[in-house]
């Protein structure tokens, strides 16, 4: 994959890695996030991309906040 934590491989799917499950898991969860946003904004006509400064960010940020708060949904349902 090189530098890139995401791959889209045609007619195959995706595969997404991280320096920890909990990071690969947020990675695939927002990827799914973004293309539903993308597909509709599209719907929409013209839209405008993310800055990459504002990516960067996102991308440095850790993900133990969101991995809990995802946990905790599991839990819900699951009733634990």
């Amino acid at each position: 994959l090189g530098e890139r934590d995401i791959v889209l491989l045609q007619n195959h799917g995706v595969v997404v890695v991280g320096n920890s499950l909990e990071e690969a898991v947020l990675r695939a969860i927002a990827l799914e996030e973004q293309a539903e946003w993308n597909l509709l904004a599209s719907n929409f006509g013209s839209y405008t991309s993310i800055p990459p400064a504002s990516l960067q960010r996102a991308r440095v940020s850790s993900p133990a906040g969101p991995w809990k708060y995802l946990c905790s949904l599991v839990e819900e349902q699951s009733g634990k």
